[in-house]
């Protein structure tokens, strides 16, 4: 049965009948869900929503919105989006993902894939490719500039594009294999000016805009679309 508390908010009330004596709220982007003893009283169960209706609201809103974003996602590789077809295979027992004839496959047992399945075959698949492509544009880079850096990791970095140590050892992050091709040279260009300069002074920006001369603009891009590449 459906209780209502807003009118874009519907309630959907699940009695049990076992010995549930508590009653659980789930918020979900469809609604909310209330599980609750089968003897409890459509009052009692109206007192409760009011009581809770600020925290519904918040919660209802804030999962709806990231739904939202989920249903916008468009999955990117160099910066251009990424057909995803699935292949149904009712006889496989796991999931697979890979590249052919310019676009993604995902095979697996389900009719569809769910979102946690496909987020983490794109992680594996995105983290591959980042670690062949990306150590090339490096070696190209860094010959281009003349320099040399003493190893390279590819890292699952939450809040950092790269880095670079004062031994010259450099990092990037994996999900530069979505960004645009130019995006990520400026990272990487950025580190490897850090081997001369391990500082962000006006001799380090001049060696940067001298690799890249668009780096104002590779940097928009990250303040503007950085986001989208973590999921």
């Amino acid at each position: 049965m459906a209780i209502p508390l807003d009118p874009d908010l519907p309630v959907h009330v699940i009695r049990s009948r076992r010995r549930r004596r508590t009653v659980a709220l789930e918020v979900t982007p469809e609604g909310v869900w209330i599980r609750a003893p089968i003897h409890l009283s459509d009052a009692d169960i109206a007192r409760i929503l009011e009581q809770r209706r600020a925290w519904i609201r918040k919660t209802y809103e804030a999962r709806a919105a990231a739904q939202r974003r989920e249903d916008r996602r468009v999955w990117r590789f160099l910066g251009q989006p990424v057909e995803v077809r699935y292949v149904p295979s009712p006889g496989r027992t796991s999931w697979r993902m890979w590249w052919e004839a310019g676009a993604i496959h995902v095979s697996g047992p389900g009719p569809a894939v769910p979102d946690d399945i496909l987020k983490r075959l794109f992680t594996e698949w995105y983290q591959a490719r980042a670690r062949v492509l990306l150590p090339e544009r490096v070696a190209q880079w860094a010959e281009t500039l003349g320099l040399r850096y003493r190893s390279l990791r590819i890292k699952d970095q939450k809040s950092r594009w790269g880095s670079c140590s004062s031994a010259g050892n450099i990092n990037l992050n994996w999900r530069l294999v979505q960004a645009p091709e130019w995006v990520a040279d400026y990272v990487i260009v950025h580190e490897l000016c850090h081997l001369v300069e391990l500082n962000h002074s006006p001799r380090f920006w001049a060696l940067v805009h001298a690799a890249i001369p668009d780096a104002q603009r590779a940097k928009r891009w990250l303040r503007e679309h950085g986001q989208e590449l973590f999921f």
